[in-house]
């Protein structure tokens, strides 16, 4: 046990259970209904109502939750959610854009750390995985977001709805103006 916090502060960047009732605020939490860290396997597996919640940042809800660390325990190699996987991401507030959350449903979320790529697949004859946006909500077999490159990947039977006022001016989605001439 005595690597499993530092290990964990590390692989999910959570911020160590229990220091500081003060804390609370700042605290990261996992929550199931039975979990085993196997420190010779570096592997750390919660199932049964699983629960990450890490305050303006990130909420996982999901029944089983698997943490593959790579070789010495000390660098994430993957992330597995599966079975009703409910992912709320928080996006703080810039200079340009206020706080925003969004939220993506699969089967199975699998984050790869070697590569920074999250993938939502869902589960043979399930629904589609669907990430939702404040202005657009995407569904697709497959969704593979690349957090290196800001990329989404949408693969298989997609569709998208979203709202063409939120879009750039002047695109092709734009909504007309009423000072734009109609087109003879």
């Amino acid at each position: 046990m005595k690597r499993f916090l530092p290990v964990l502060l590390v692989s999910l960047a959570l911020t160590g259970v229990g220091q500081n009732p003060a804390d609370d605020a700042n605290t990261s939490e996992i929550t199931s209904g039975a979990s085993v860290y196997d420190q010779k396997a570096n592997r750390l597996h919660y199932w049964g109502n699983v629960h990450l919640n890490s305050p303006g940042t990130l909420e996982l809800r999901c029944e089983d939750f698997l943490i593959l660390l790579g070789q010495g325990g000390n660098k994430l190699d993957q992330i597995v959610a599966t079975t009703n996987v409910v992912l709320h991401l928080v996006q703080p507030a810039t200079a340009t854009r206020p706080a925003m959350t969004n939220v993506a449903y699969a089967h199975q979320a699998i984050f790869d750390g070697v590569s920074n790529i999250v993938t939502l697949a869902k589960s043979p004859g399930g629904p589609q995985p669907r990430f939702e946006g404040p202005d657009l909500v995407a569904e697709a077999d497959v969704i593979v977001y690349n957090r290196l490159t800001d990329r989404f990947e949408l693969k298989g039977n997609h569709r998208t709805r979203f709202k063409p006022g939120k879009l750039p001016k002047g695109g092709f989605f734009a909504p007309k103006s009423d000072s734009t001439p109609a087109a003879k």
